[in-house]
């Protein structure tokens, strides 16, 4: 029996929803019975329910789910979700939905994974075998069934499209069983000039063929030069091994065969069924030197100095938000289903239609606009408004831009969140899909145009696109390049120093607190490195943040330091605890010296509050003395600076955060018994709501896989 209170608040929840078609009735049906289900009192204020995380995670367990392996269903409550809260329909302090409750791409549920026929796994494992053996009988067929192995059978798939621009002297062979795959910027989608190339890294059987049959592929220029040929080959394999079954089921059991070999965590990132960051020709050239072919560096050299002067900065990079400030989520859920008269044109036929009819979703999403005053949202209308205004004029037909909005609602406008700000692994997203099997090259070539001027269009009209990333993946930082790093935070010490004093000294004398200021930027450096902390979570952390329990160091995270700075930690997942043991001896003598006499340090100062409550990390005044108060932010601009003299690549601080990461995680694949909760408790200590995020946004797959699967020598710690 409900009370008076929740039965008025779901009244007049149901009558909100009906007012916004937008919301899905499945959605508003699906919300409405587990509300009544849902047992334990839900905070009502002002008749609104107030939406708590154990709600949401009530709702996820309970709502209907016709086909478990519908990996986009939380992604359509997510937004649901958003729109309830940009309607007013519940209270505007509810917490947000979690864009993906039940991470599928890592679930170490391995069996949900696999396709419900098990006969057609073992089938692809049997003609796998069969294949890898046509390939090692190096006849004149070996070639056609190199075209189907990278079709369907190796761990990361090639499309037809990728397979035809595949040119032999861009194989660059580094050694017998191990090549890379250089690919110009043409077989992609891209929104950026930046970009300009991928790397495809070929697994080790296919890479002992290119090595063994290179001086023979290399009389042609392209690998696979008559396509049309390749193609019809592969068609009549698929038929007589596989029937009916189509390209996506058999590479589906391709993931199920790699599953069975591998961890779920490894398929994942290998197999790119989860976007990482991708492997650059800088990265190559320090694990293989004088191997890689000088155009391709300095192809990338060129790239990385407009980088570092567009100098952008990365989304997680910015880790702190300014108390008092509203850090909602600035998330519009606008969608072209949104505008009643709009949708009315587009299920209509032909191209007869009333100016009056234009002029009012015209209006129509003038009005729209005028509530939802966001960047995302003012894109799609005033581009949407652009096409319409074209049709009145005469210049454009109605069925052209019935055509034109289906293929951006369905290519760009459903895959990105919000189009002033673009995850680097959306656009990567779209390029996935964009490079599958299912489209005809000249479809292909007008989806990608016609994203391409969806955003010179708004580019045109001031509005600078954002994509996250800075257009280019950065680069992690090696071990063997960190003492480098440090040393040179030395030199660049004393150079600044001799500076300082007009060079009226031939030989600047290091005292005793320029020594503890030059081993504090060392430390600055150590702690992104192996703690894999943001700046100001670096600079802000307190003496009592910090201990030592035998060989482990732990660093507690949290918000007590930055208070004192009026700043906050961006997110509630960003508070953590980070304990590591450093191998390297001289790094943990580095750490240890440097603790110590920041103790030394504390017991001279004299402090007003009590001392456990003061910076690890202290600014100076010009004489040179110590205060109380917290490491400048000004200490990272010469610390990038050093970074990228030392790397001569794209990086900075924040790539000791990639490096962390990416350490950790090869350290979690190289473990025999790998576990994959390994990696939801790594993604706990680097701060993220969910291990997608630390895989996506900082693991360096294709690196671990280099120094780990292909068991080579050079390790990366």
């Amino acid at each position: 029996m409900l009370n008076n209170k929740k039965e008025e608040a779901l009244k007049l929840l149901s009558e909100g929803m009906n007012r916004h078609s937008s919301i899905a009735a499945s959605f508003r049906k699906e919300l409405l019975k587990i509300l009544v289900k849902y047992d334990v009192d839900l905070p009502i204020v002002k008749k609104k329910f107030k939406l708590n995380v154990e709600f949401f995670k009530f709702f996820d367990s309970n709502i209907s789910k016709s086909d478990n392996l519908d990996s986009n269903i939380e992604q359509k409550y997510y937004k649901n979700f958003n729109r309830l809260k940009k309607f007013n329909l519940i209270h505007k302090q509810s917490s947000t939905f979690a864009k993906s409750l039940s991470l599928i791409s890592i679930n170490p549920n391995q069996i949900s994974l696999l396709s419900s026929k098990f006969s057609n796994t073992f089938k692809f494992i049997k003609n796998y075998e069969e294949i890898k053996n046509k390939i090692l009988l190096n006849n004149d067929l070996s070639i056609y069934y190199v075209y189907i192995y990278l079709r369907l059978f190796s761990y990361s798939t090639l499309s037809k499209f990728e397979l035809s621009k595949i040119i032999i002297n861009n194989i660059l062979l580094l050694e017998k069983d191990f090549c890379v795959q250089y690919f110009d910027k043409d077989i992609y989608f891209s929104i950026y000039n930046n970009k300009a190339y991928k790397l495809h890294v070929y697994d080790r059987f296919i890479s002992s063929f290119f090595y063994m049959q290179h001086e023979k592929l290399s009389e042609n220029e392209y690998l696979f030069s008559d396509i049309i040929k390749f193609e019809k080959f592969f068609l009549q394999y698929k038929k007589e091994k596989f029937g009916k079954i189509g390209i996506n089921q058999i590479k589906y059991m391709n993931r199920n065969y790699y599953i069975f070999t591998n961890s779920s965590i490894k398929t994942t990132v290998y197999s790119k069924i989860l976007a990482t960051k991708e492997l650059s020709i800088s990265e190559l050239n320090v694990l293989y030197p004088n191997k890689i072919s000088k155009k391709f560096i300095e192809l990338e050299k060129q790239i990385i100095e407009k980088l570092f002067k567009v100098s952008k900065v990365d989304r997680d990079e910015i880790d702190t938000i300014v108390i008092g400030a509203n850090n909602e989520s600035d998330i519009s859920s606008f969608t072209i289903h949104d505008i009643d008269t709009l949708m009315i044109f587009l299920r209509e036929k032909g191209n007869q239609v009333k100016k009056s009819s234009i002029n009012n979703i015209i209006k129509e999403l003038q009005l729209y606009y005028a509530i939802d005053q966001n960047l995302h949202t003012q894109m799609i209308c005033d581009y949407i408004t652009y096409l319409l205004l074209l049709t009145k004029e005469g210049k454009l037909r109605p069925s052209s831009v019935r055509g034109y909005l289906y293929i951006l609602n369905k290519y760009l406008f459903k895959q990105i969140e919000n189009l002033n700000n673009i995850e680097e692994s959306e656009v990567q997203n779209i390029e996935k899909i964009l490079s599958s099997d299912n489209y005809k090259l000249s479809y292909l070539k007008k989806i990608r145009r016609l994203i391409n001027s969806f955003f010179k269009y708004n580019e045109k009209n001031g509005i600078e696109i954002n994509i996250s990333g800075t257009h280019y993946d950065k680069s992690m930082i090696f071990n063997l390049e960190l003492n480098f790093i440090l040393d040179e935070i030395e030199k660049s010490y004393r150079d600044r120093m001799r500076y300082k004093m007009d060079n009226k000294v031939k030989k600047f004398v290091v005292g005793k607190n320029d020594k503890y200021r030059i081993l504090q930027e060392k430390i600055l450096v150590l702690f992104g490195y192996y703690f894999g902390m943001r700046k100001n979570e670096a600079r802000s952390r307190l003496i009592c943040d910090m201990y030592f329990n035998n060989n482990y160091i732990y660093i507690d995270v949290n918000n007590e330091g930055l208070k004192k700075i009026k700043l906050k930690l961006k997110t509630s997942s960003s508070t953590r605890r980070i304990g590591v043991k450093i191998e390297n001896k001289k790094h943990l003598e580095l750490i240890k010296k440097w603790y110590n006499d920041r103790e030394e340090i504390l017991k001279k100062i004299s402090f007003k509050k009590n001392k456990y409550n003061q910076y690890l990390l202290l600014d100076s005044n010009e004489k040179g003395s110590f205060l109380q108060t917290i490491i400048k932010e000004d200490t990272f601009n010469h610390i990038n600076e050093i970074i990228k003299k030392v790397t001569e690549r794209y990086c900075t601080y924040h790539s000791l955060r990639h490096s962390f990461a990416t350490n950790q995680m090869a350290e979690i694949f190289s473990k025999i018994d790998e576990n994959p909760y390994d990696a939801l408790e790594f993604s706990v200590s680097m701060g993220h709501e969910t291990p997608e995020i630390t895989l996506s946004s900082y693991t360096h797959a294709q690196i671990i896989y280099i120094l780990l699967h292909l068991n080579l020598e050079k390790g990366i710690q």
